[in-house]
């Protein structure tokens, strides 16, 4: 088998429905498998895949056992050559692995692999791409002095400003929503740590691939959508489990720096109190609703559909005008290309606008224009 992909779910019904729709269309020419390892959700994520992805792989753990855990559980049970570990709140163009998978037979003693990363408007997450958090870069970070100098390979290492957003190079750090590598070079390296229940990991497992003499490397040519914040909310338990990770790798990896570690375990109270008050944007008023000429299907009844919207008119259209405003914009990506649907976004993205994506089923649609607040469910009143 060529491909496991590995999908750790928690409380992410809604989300992982729409990343599982597009995981079965990008892997639909390979020899792939796909595993969902569910951390005891008490949503009805277990029954979901069970009935609608007969399919796929489905593990249901009794508790939530963390992060780590769980995708080792899942790379456990993997038999592909190559695995991807992928946040259920992700959404894939349909080549993603045939990109990966040509990109990785390239490399010379590859390590991890990582795509670009967008988040549910659009923008570029700049932690798509990331330098080794040394005592110094963590500490610049947290003082965000890359607002000041962005383009500092100093006063900026943490977020890489040497590799360009569509750059296909060499980084240190990559990102936990999709990771792509051989399923041997992850046993090699022992897996994600359990140590970490939630964060770090990721920076974790990326700089073990480098000091073992492997070469990380960021895809910027190929973008996913992660909706991000969805798995966690930011609350006093994200702020503990964040400092918790961040004390855990500098104590496992930069212990012998003395002297920095006082003021970087202060920066990383203030960085993660500071995580948890403030947001990317407000959610945007919308005033009119542009939806596909594919879902034409609903035409009819689609304010019945979903009664919870909250505007009273709509329109079916597939000319998206560059001076729209103030619109939810709804994606049938079943039907439409990714690509198209990003250009979209793209284009009206800095206007105020918020972009939603309809289920297969047509029971849903999902919109999660920030990073740092749970997105917005319209659910069909009608059950299938």
């Amino acid at each position: 088998m060529i491909l496991s992909v590995v999908i750790l779910n928690f409380n992410t019904q809604f989300f992982l429905e729409l990343c599982l729709e597009r995981v079965q269309q990008a892997t639909a020419k390979l020899e792939a498998e796909i595993i969902v390892v569910d951390n005891a959700s008490s949503d009805n994520s277990c029954n979901l895949v069970e009935t609608y992805f007969p399919q796929v792989k489905l593990i249901c753990n009794k508790e939530n056992v963390g992060f780590s855990k769980g995708n080792n559980i899942g790379v456990h049970h993997a038999k592909g050559h190559y695995i991807c570990l992928l946040n259920p709140d992700t959404l894939i163009p349909e080549n993603t692995f045939e990109v990966l998978i040509s990109e990785i037979e390239k490399i010379d003693n590859p390590g991890i692999l990582g795509p670009q990363l967008l988040d549910g408007s659009g923008h570029f997450l700049p932690e798509s791409k990331r330098g080794i958090p040394t005592p110094r870069t963590a500490l610049f970070r947290m003082l965000n002095a890359q607002r000041f100098f962005p383009n500092s390979n100093v006063f900026n290492a943490y977020y890489a400003p040497h590799i360009q957003k569509s750059d296909i190079k060499p980084v240190e750090i990559l990102v936990g929503a999709c990771m792509f590598m051989k399923r041997q070079t992850f046993l090699n390296l022992g897996g994600l740590d359990e140590d970490y229940f939630m964060y770090g990991e990721d920076i974790d497992l990326s700089y073990k691939a480098l000091k073992n003499g492997l070469t990380n490397y960021y895809i910027g040519a190929l973008q996913l959508i992660h909706f991000k914040g969805e798995s966690t909310l930011k609350n006093q338990s994200y702020r503990k489990h964040f400092s918790g990770a961040m004390k855990l790798f500098y104590q496992k990896h930069f212990k012998s720096r003395f002297l920095m570690r006082p003021l970087v375990l202060c920066g990383i109270r203030c960085m993660s109190f500071q995580k948890t008050i403030t947001t990317s944007e407000k959610n945007v008023q919308i005033s009119q609703l542009l939806i596909p000429d594919t879902a034409r299907d609903m035409k009819d009844n689609f304010s019945q559909y979903f009664k919870d919207i909250p505007v009273s008119t709509y329109q079916f259209t597939d000319d998206f005008e560059t001076d729209t405003n103030h619109a939810l914009v709804v994606f049938d990506m079943t039907k439409q290309a990714f690509e198209n649907c990003l250009a979209i976004m793209t284009i009206l993205n800095k206007r105020k606008n918020t972009f939603a994506f309809l289920s297969k089923r047509r029971t849903f649609m999902l919109e999660s224009p920030n990073a740092e607040t749970r997105g917005n469910i319209y659910t069909n009143k009608f059950k299938n």
